[in-house]
Formats: C-alpha cells, sequence, structure tokens
C-alpha cells in the first residue's frame, strides 16, 4: 500500500496530466517517496505504515511530485523547478525531526504514534558481562567467550 495516490500527487502537479506522464511512472515515484519516508522514520517507528498518518501523505505526496517535475525537467532541459524542489527540502527537514523525535508524529485524530520498542541485540548475549558490578579491577571477559575466540580461528 503507498503512502499516497496518484491523485495526491496531480492536485500539487495540476499541469501533469496523465498524457504528461502515466500512472504506472507516478506510481514508481510514489514507492521512491515512501522508501525515503520508510528508512527515515524506521529507526523510531514501525514501518510500513498500517494507517497511514496525514503528514506522511503529504510528504510523500511532496517527495513524489518533486521526482515527477525532476524527471520531467531533466529530461526537456537543463532547468530546475525551485518549488518542487523546497517540497522535497521542507518534506525531508519534517522526516529528520520526527527521526529524532524533535517533531512528534500524529494519527489523524491528533494522537501521537507511540515509538517502537527498542531491542538490544548483542553477540555475546549467551556470557557473562565483562563490565559487570563490582571494582573496575575485577572486571573479566568470560573465560567461554575467550576459548569460544580461540576455536573459531
Amino acid at each position: 500500500m503507498s503512502y499516497c495516490e496518484d491523485t495526491d500527487v496531480r492536485q500539487i502537479l495540476t499541469g501533469v496530466g496523465t498524457d504528461v506522464m502515466g500512472t504506472e511512472a507516478v506510481a514508481s515515484h510514489i514507492n521512491r517517496a515512501d522508501a525515503i519516508i520508510d528508512t527515515k522514520l524506521g529507526a523510531r517507528f514501525n514501518v510500513p505504515f498500517e494507517t497511514v498518518p496525514p503528514i506522511v501523505k503529504t510528504i510523500s505526496a511532496d517527495i513524489a511530485s518533486f521526482y515527477v517535475m525532476r524527471t520531467l525537467y531533466t529530461a526537456e532541459s537543463q532547468n530546475k523547478s525551485d518549488w518542487t524542489l523546497d517540497l522535497y527540502n521542507h518534506a525531508n527537514r519534517v522526516l529528520d525531526k520526527m527521526s529524532t523525535g524533535e517533531l512528534p508524529l500524529l494519527d489523524a485524530s491528533g494522537n501521537t504514534l507511540s515509538v517502537r520498542a527498542e531491542e538490544v541485540k548483542s553477540t555475546t548475549q549467551p556470557y557473562t558481562p565483562i563490565f559487570d558490578m563490582g571494582k573496575e579491577i575485577d572486571w573479566r571477559v568470560d573465560p567461554d567467550l575467550i576459548s569460544d575466540i580461540e576455536s573459531e580461528k
């Protein structure tokens, strides 16, 4: 499921009808926008979103619009469209702020979405921790870890 639809992008780009760019091409730009969103927000939230928050829909349409216009302008000439670049830059600033927690991510009802639970992963989980309680001088590497490392060489 995409975060926005073809019609959302075409509402921003009123002059870009299906005669200028087909729905499949716009859909590929929407997929690209959604991948950027998932990458930026994936460290903090469970993505892809099952229910799309309104700001995510807007950001997806803005980023996809930038890529549509970049494709059209690059194909025609070296001109650039500053307003679509502004859409792209603004969308990325908002994503960055949401990914750091500086800006909340709200659902359609205005409720803050919960951050996904952090999971600490360790490759030495079955061994006694090196930095254990007690005095630093008493900290030791688990002998089983040392022998397992030696046997892997």
